[in-house]
């Protein structure tokens, strides 16, 4: 990453002026409006909370940044934790958490694609995170891959007992990034899915009604033995995972 990026010199200039160190407060954070906008979410209020920081590193921005998501009566129902720093080129999405009623409405798209935005302008090559519950399916669909041949390896493999438990010929030899599950054009009920999977995922794994219908891809993503991966976002232009993400969110950025 070169410090020639504008919005790392800007961001630079304000820690700067904080003596190089700035505590991420619920006043302060409005001091970087482009953190503001990547972080805010529709219908709710962002609050850092106590070790949310930012600070220079050389001629480089590092920031930890953890916050509760809280209703316009200022509860908390959920919270946001991220770290960056561009001298790596980095992102790490620690926990995005919203309550059931919040999901599926676009916020998650709306909030992927914001960051991504910002992570451009900070001239960042990459975002990790892990993938679990229902982030498992949702990550998948914008666009992140498995971070490794051997996390890759693994999990294909356990997504492939499940597709053989649920009675289904073939395999999956042609689904080798987590977006392709979702592109399986089969449904299967919940009680299936419960029936098949050797050690039965809780009811709170996969909500639904016993003999509601879900994609086959969100079943293997969500239920399989090895259900949970580490994965990565590409923030090249036209790496496969941008190329999902666009498809999939709208979001195409520079």
């Amino acid at each position: 990453m070169s410090s020639a990026q504008p919005l790392v010199q800007d961001w630079l200039n304000t820690v700067d002026d904080h003596g190089g160190r700035l505590e991420l407060t619920p006043e302060s954070w409005h001091e970087l409006p482009e953190l503001v906008e990547a972080y805010s979410l529709k219908g709710l209020e962002t609050v850092p909370q106590n070790g949310s920081v930012i600070e220079r590193h050389d001629e480089a921005v590092a920031f930890n940044f953890e916050a509760h998501l809280c209703d316009p009566d200022g509860e908390p129902v959920g919270l946001i934790h991220r770290r960056l720093d561009t001298a790596v080129a980095h992102a790490e999405h620690e926990e995005l958490q919203l309550p059931a009623d919040l999901q599926g409405d676009g916020r998650g798209k709306a909030s992927i694609c914001a960051a991504v935005e910002l992570y451009l302008a900070l001239g960042l090559e990459g975002v990790s995170l892990y993938a679990g519950n229902v982030g498992s399916y949702v990550w998948a669909q914008c666009g992140f891959d498995f971070a490794d041949p051997e996390t890759r390896e693994d999990f294909l493999a356990a997504a492939e007992e499940l597709f053989s438990e649920l009675g289904f010929a073939g395999s999956l030899e042609s689904a080798q990034r987590p977006w392709d599950l979702m592109r399986i054009d089969e449904t299967v009920t919940l009680k299936q899915v419960v029936n098949a999977r050797v050690d039965g995922p809780m009811d709170s794994e996969i909500p639904g009604e016993p003999d509601s219908r879900i994609e086959l891809g969100k079943a293997l993503l969500l239920a399989s033995p090895h259900a949970g991966w580490h994965g990565v976002l590409d923030l090249e232009p036209k790496s496969p995972g941008r190329v999902q993400l666009a498809r999939y969110a709208g979001c195409h950025g520079e």
